[in-house]
């Protein structure tokens, strides 16, 4: 049959294929949206900003006089003050304006805010209250009524609340003089006998907000530490860099001091021109070279800088206080004591394995029934006329006990289970904290060991390579070998000297880690280690 000729269907097939137009368009839809949407961002935000470009101004053209020192000169620019640092007045000043450490004593404020807070929920609680009610009934005879009240409260360390209020009423209504004044002085006392009881289960939020403090302090003299420690690399990383670029200049000077006595055998016709261009090739590389090591200097002095808050405009100089070498001796398994018994993060993963248990021992407490005890004394005056007639007189007292049974205690139960998965996590932290800590400690010995044999090495190497750099020079000079000797000789005296400065700056480096690691690096409010601590 042909659908064509049959509506109905024609009318199928059409249904048929609806949905796979649907999707089709449903896909053309989004991407013309999304490409409309691009295109104006694109216009807004990305082509326009052509218009807006800042380019910065070319340096200015000298004046026709300029070099001969005729035109006048443009007032200069005052020189800003050149500061000058060692290692002391660099870390005593990372300390005072680096960004990272005041973010620290802000973070270790916040907590001790947050304690201050914590302390006052478990102190004595005041409270006051003033109130005034004016009703005006069909407005025949408007009346008021005002009251004044205070309370104090306060946790006692077995968990109870005791509350002492009073209370003073006035009611009456205007133009009448039937005012009636009456006041109550109340004390109740409520314990829970079961469950929340004892100092450790009702204080457990201020406990924890205590440690935490704790907990806090070590973790900022921690950061002490390691922040002194990363500024002592830097400063020696710009010491090391900067007896790096005097090796060069010495090297390049050296270099042409080779050049020129090469170009004078060549033109006497000592040296051919195969050595005279050697010469010149490493005169222009260690001018190279000489080019690398001074930017590399000023990149790390730039970035030293923001290190310690000054503006990269600031003229900063860097005493050559090389580090002196300090021999370190101790036996390992003494070492991995002593970083046991003295590192502070170590004692706050052992404290909160005793923060677990603690949670395990309130938590158990919520499996309990609640027994409620309340009681209160109230003494009261009854409504007298006069504010001054008033006698508390009348006398009242309740005791109660309240059982509730543990019918469902779900919620307590998950709680005590999740704390004792808490226990096993905190106890886990600890064996692994441990076992970190002697790696820790071996790796840092292993470290500082390699580092003192690799600077005995390097200072060898440089005993040698000055010897082989005279012997080579006074026999170039006498014509028995050529400059490629002499080149060698300096390249490999400039490698030792730099590679020397920097296993001793290493050595220092990895010494205070050790320290650290052992938790004997104590620092004095300045952020300066103490030695012989």
């Amino acid at each position: 049959m042909d659908p064509r000729r049959n509506p109905r269907t024609a009318l199928l097939a059409a249904l048929a294929l609806l949905p796979a137009c649907t999707t089709e368009y449903a896909v053309r839809d989004a991407d013309l949206e999304v490409e409309e949407i691009l295109e104006e961002i694109d216009r807004t935000q990305i082509a326009s900003r052509v218009e807006s470009l800042v380019q910065p101004e070319p340096n200015p053209a000298p004046s026709p006089g300029a070099e001969t020192g005729d035109a006048p000169q443009p007032p200069s620019e005052p020189t800003p003050r050149t500061l000058r640092l060692d290692l002391r007045e660099a870390i005593r000043l990372a300390v005072r304006q680096s960004r990272d450490y005041q973010t620290q004593v802000e973070s270790l404020y916040l907590q001790a805010l947050a304690l201050s807070g914590t302390r006052r929920d478990f102190s004595p609680q005041l409270s006051g209250i003033l109130s005034y009610v004016f009703a005006d009934a069909d407005r025949i005879l408007p009346s008021y009524t005002g009251s004044a009240g205070v309370s104090a409260s306060q946790i006692l360390p077995l968990g109870g609340t005791v509350t002492l209020s009073g209370d003073q009423n006035v009611a009456g209504a205007f133009d009448s003089g039937d005012d009636l004044y009456d006041a109550a002085l109340s004390l109740s006392y409520q314990q829970n006998l079961l469950r929340g009881v004892g100092y450790e289960a009702s204080h457990d939020a201020l406990i924890q907000a205590e440690r935490s403090i704790v907990y806090a302090a070590r973790d900022f003299e921690l950061f002490r530490q390691d922040f002194s420690v990363d500024v002592a690399r830097r400063f020696y990383d710009l010491v090391a860099q900067q007896r790096v670029v005097e090796n060069t200049r010495t090297r390049t000077e050296s270099a042409r001091h080779t050049l020129a006595q090469s170009e004078a055998l060549h033109r006497v016709g000592q040296l051919n021109r195969v050595e005279l261009y050697r010469a010149q090739e490493e005169a222009l590389s260690s001018e190279n070279s000489l080019l690398t090591a001074e930017q590399s200097f000023e990149d790390a002095l730039d970035a030293f800088k923001i290190l310690l808050a000054l503006p990269t405009e600031a003229h900063l100089e860097i005493e050559p206080d090389e580090p002196e070498f300090v021999p370190v001796d101790m036996t390992l398994a003494s070492a991995i004591g002593a970083a046991e018994a003295n590192r502070l993060d170590f004692k706050t993963t052992g404290d909160q394995r005793e923060d677990a248990l603690r949670s395990v021992r309130i938590a158990s407490q919520g499996l309990r029934a609640d027994l409620d005890l309340n009681v209160a004394a109230v003494l009261s005056s009854p409504p007298e006329p006069h504010l001054r007639d008033q006698q508390l007189s009348n006398t009242s007292f309740t005791a109660g006990v309240t059982l509730g049974l543990p019918l469902d205690r779900k919620d307590e139960r998950n709680a005590y289970r999740s704390a004792l998965i808490g226990l096993d996590r905190a106890r886990r932290s600890y064996e692994l904290a441990r076992d970190n800590l002697a790696l820790e400690v071996r790796s840092s010995l292993r470290e500082l060991r390699r580092s003192a044999t690799s600077l005995d090495i390097q200072r060898r190497t440089i005993e040698s390579e000055d010897r082989r750099l005279r012997i080579a020079t006074i026999q170039f000079r006498a014509g028995n070998v050529s400059n490629r000797d002499v080149v060698e000789a300096e390249q490999g005296l400039l490698d030792a000297r730099n590679s020397e400065i920097g296993e001793r700056v290493d050595y220092e480096i990895a010494r205070l880690r050790l320290l650290r690691t052992l938790g004997t690096l104590v620092l004095d409010d300045e952020g300066l280690w103490i030695e012989g601590s």
